[in-house]
């Protein structure tokens, strides 16, 4: 059986941007000017969930409470180690915070210092650096409510009239094709130039249905407009974001309703017509020459599109999802100019409504929350300042990223995790050797490509350059506009390139603290999630059995075992899929043994009355953390003093967070593959040696196991 390897992250806030209301997506972090698109699995994912009931008695877990849900947490509670570490850990903490009226969670993420530290960074310091200085210009003027609310809606009405007068589809041609006057206005079909799946080190020119748009109706997590209706949360709040720019700019709410359900049709004509479409390749994806794109998509103006935004030069281009693709040039005539038309105002004012003042803002919130994100743009708490901060990372990564290392010398820090990071593959090395189970043959694999792992640590070597960016002097409205322009002509300058691959996913350096990429055997380790811890213990602030208990013990070691999670032992040290497994074929079967036992393991937990977690959905996540958790062990015994009780409960505090019941169901069911945060501390360290001889855990307590039913994976 050959594997596709999976991204996996760390994400940077209390959890991941994940889409929750009415679907669910996997993990990433959000820094293009829309909401963020999952990976094609976690569409396929989301199009067959079902939103589950929210629970109304979260009480009866066993071994453990579920204690992420503040209903949970009484007071008087007495705690023991021995019963529940995370609860113990956590207690007070626990007890005194409550989730905000509006926000899904509580609790500072991996990322906390890091990004304290950039915050001050865009936000106080004098940068210097041309990059740097954007992230600061901009900050500046997105905090700037009064100069914004002054300026109202109106920087949006030369767009909005000019859409609003198209009435031939060749009108309708010459402004997708005026880059100036359609800014921010996201087209029916759009040329990116993406990693080719065919050449993973280059780019290619990908044709795909506008993901800012299409599916965005309602929402772009695998839900389309036919599986939503009027009545439903998310389409009134798409409705109302749209109505608080166009309203205010002469529209009636009966007009903007009109064109709202026109959107939506014309997406439901696209939908049902692509499903009719028997020519479609069978991996859903067509390589064309620009001699035959036109002819493929028309009558839409695709070659002249890619001309006018920089792509002209593309050798080839790849239709991506043809059978949509193909359905939705086919409908670009003068029969559907309505639809049409109002599909691109919609599209613009969903997108224009973040970039105008605090009325038209809050209502892009409403709509990013009901789309299910609870990152913290989410947030209704949060001040203008903070605002300005998250929208900065959403936009602007690589400046804030560079605002972040230019404020703070992290150069020894880079050089300190550098080494850590190699002490973390001979840890990982280290219990892969020390297995009673595995054959030499399997020992020698797995240790091999553990030695082919690259590590990326703090910083990028290379970072994007945004030289062809200047803010200075613009309002926020301007700057977001340059921005989106900026940002498709930086990717047309990537046409026929190979991919640069000491570019980091997220320069923010605080939104992804860490991910291990399957595809080139590498992980990243961020700023954001190491910075301020080794800073202390390089001022002797915190012992060893901190650093390695906190954030820059959990991600680094977490992260390197993912070479060898259940997904990528069928990839090798160069990131290619292999037949089989890196498993010696004798050992398979009890590797197999060992995992379906994790799967019982977890299925076994009852979170609350009448939900079991599902094995399924963490068993991935989990087993790779009880295998992390090994790897810390083995570091931590060539450490002289180690202190083990301070680990253990650094560990269990690293990941304290509090959850409303509705996420908590959801993330249980599909929503997070990571375990909760109570069952991500408690059952790795449950299945350790070192835990019970620490806290002299025996039969009859909470967090006892019996030996033969403990998880070891190596």
């Amino acid at each position: 059986m050959v594997a596709q390897s999976k991204r996996r992250s760390l994400a940077g806030g209390i959890a991941c941007a994940i889409a929750l209301t009415l679907s669910v997506t996997a993990c990433g972090s959000a820094s293009e000017q829309t909401a963020p698109s999952p990976e094609p699995e976690a569409q396929e994912q989301a199009a067959t969930f079902e939103m589950p009931e929210v629970p109304t008695d979260v009480s009866g877990g066993t071994p453990w409470i579920d204690s992420n849900l503040k209903d949970n947490i009484l007071p008087g509670m007495e705690t023991s180690p021995k019963d529940d570490l995370y609860l113990y850990a956590n207690y007070d903490w626990l007890l005194k915070t409550d989730i905000a009226p509006g926000d899904k969670v509580a609790g500072d993420g991996l990322d906390a210092g890091g990004r304290a530290h950039a915050f001050e960074a865009i936000s106080g310091k004098d940068l210097t650096g041309h990059d740097a200085r954007q992230a600061l210009l901009f900050f500046r003027v997105a905090q700037d409510m009064a100069a914004r609310d002054t300026a109202g809606v109106e920087p949006a009405r030369a767009t909005v009239d000019a859409i609003r007068s198209l009435s031939t589809i060749d009108e309708v041609t010459a402004f997708l094709l005026d880059s100036e006057l359609s800014a921010g206005t996201p087209s029916l079909v759009e040329v990116r130039n993406k990693r080719d799946p065919g050449d993973y080190g280059r780019y290619v020119a990908r044709v795909d249905l506008s993901p800012a748009t299409f599916g965005s109706s309602m929402g772009t997590i695998g839900l389309d407009a036919t599986m939503v209706t009027p009545d439903d949360e998310l389409w009134q709040a798409r409705l109302a974001s749209a109505s608080a720019v166009l309203t205010r700019l002469g529209m009636t709410p009966d007009e903007v309703s009109t064109a709202f359900d026109n959107r939506v049709e014309l997406e439901r004509k696209i939908i049902g017509d692509a499903e009719g479409d028997e020519g479609t390749s069978e991996d859903g994806t067509r390589r064309v020459t620009p001699q035959e794109l036109d002819a493929y998509c028309d009558p839409f103006p695709a070659s002249q599109l890619a001309v006018n935004q920089g792509y002209g030069a593309a050798r080839e281009f790849l239709i991506n999802d043809e059978d949509m693709v193909r359905a939705a040039c086919a409908l670009y005539t003068q029969d559907n100019i309505d639809l049409i038309r109002d599909y691109l105002l919609i599209g613009y004012a969903l997108e224009a409504a973040g970039w105008l003042d605090g009325q038209a803002f809050d209502a892009w919130r409403q709509d990013y929350i009901a789309l299910g994100y609870y990152d913290q743009l989410a947030s209704p708490n949060s001040t203008a300042e903070e605002d300005a901060f998250n929208l900065a990372t959403y936009v602007l990564p690589t400046p804030v990223g560079r605002a972040y290392t230019e404020a703070f010398d992290m150069a020894h820090i880079k050089d300190f995790v550098e080494g850590m990071c190699r002490d973390a593959i001979e840890s990982h090395k280290e219990v892969v050797r020390a297995s009673t189970w595995l054959s030499d043959a399997s020992k020698e694999s797995l240790c091999e490509k553990l030695d082919g792992i690259t590590s990326n640590a703090v910083y990028p070597d290379a970072w994007e350059d945004y030289a062809g960016l200047d803010l200075e002097g613009l309002s926020y409205f301007d700057a977001r506009r340059a921005i989106w322009l900026f940002d498709i002509e930086r990717n047309a300058a990537l046409t026929n390139g190979a991919v640069d691959e000491r570019l980091w996913r997220d320069p923010t350096l605080i939104l992804s603290t860490a991910h291990y990429e399957g595809d080139t055997n590498s992980f990243n380790v961020a700023a954001g999630s190491v910075e301020d811890d080794v800073s202390r213990y390089v001022a002797g602030e915190i012992s060893v059995a901190e650093l390695m208990g906190g954030p820059v013990g959990y991600c680094i070691f977490h992260e390197i075992g993912h070479s060898l999670d259940t997904i990528d032992l069928s990839i090798d040290k160069n990131g290619q899929p292999i037949e089989g497994s890196l498993l010696d074929a004798a050992d398979i079967d009890e590797y197999e043994r060992r995992v379906q036992k994790a799967k019982d393991y977890y299925d076994s937990i009852v979170a609350y009355k009448g939900q079991n977690v599902v094995g399924e959905v963490c068993l991935n996540e989990g087993l790779n953390e009880m295998a992390a958790m090994q790897a810390r062990l083995a570091y931590a015994a060539h450490q002289e003093g180690f202190d083990y009780k301070e680990f253990f409960e650094v560990h269990a505090r690293r990941a304290r967070g509090l959850r409303t019941p509705e996420l908590e169901q959801q993330c249980i069911l599909g929503g997070d593959t990571h375990p909760s945060h109570y069952l991500d501390v408690n059952g790795s360290t449950q299945q350790t040696d070192e835990f019970y001889e620490t806290y002299g855990v025996k039969e009859g307590d909470g967090m006892y196991l019996a030996p033969e039913a403990r998880v070891v994976l190596w």
